[in-house]
């Protein structure tokens, strides 16, 4: 077994100790989300490539706090946070969902 842990001045570190979940998609990607973001790890070079909430760019998610990660049946993959979003890990292209009388609907297609 071997632990990643968080480096200061390492982009390809995880982002963060405190993990809430892990989750392995349909293309077998290991997903990681912590309380400070969504990590994305590279099998081959043992790094990983962080999605973090950027107050200034509205390209980034939208809240570093990854509740939960998800693949559903029709292969969208979704990231909970305090507000949800549908990701496409292959394109890396982030869907912000905003809940509303009980529908939901996409706001804007984010890409990263």
């Amino acid at each position: 077994m071997k632990v990643f842990l968080p480096e200061e001045n390492n982009h390809s570190s995880i982002s963060d100790r405190g993990i809430v979940t892990v989750f392995e998609d349909k293309n077998k990607t290991l997903w990681v989300g912590t309380l400070n973001g969504l990590n994305k790890f590279d099998r081959t070079n043992e790094a990983f490539k962080t999605f973090s909430y950027n107050p200034s760019d509205s390209n980034s998610i939208n809240n570093d706090q990854i509740q939960c990660i998800y693949e559903d049946k029709i292969g969208r993959f979704w990231v909970v946070q305090v507000k949800d979003k549908l990701i496409d890990p292959k394109n890396e292209v982030f869907s912000r969902y905003y809940f509303k009388e009980g529908r939901f609907k996409i706001t804007k297609h984010i890409n990263i």
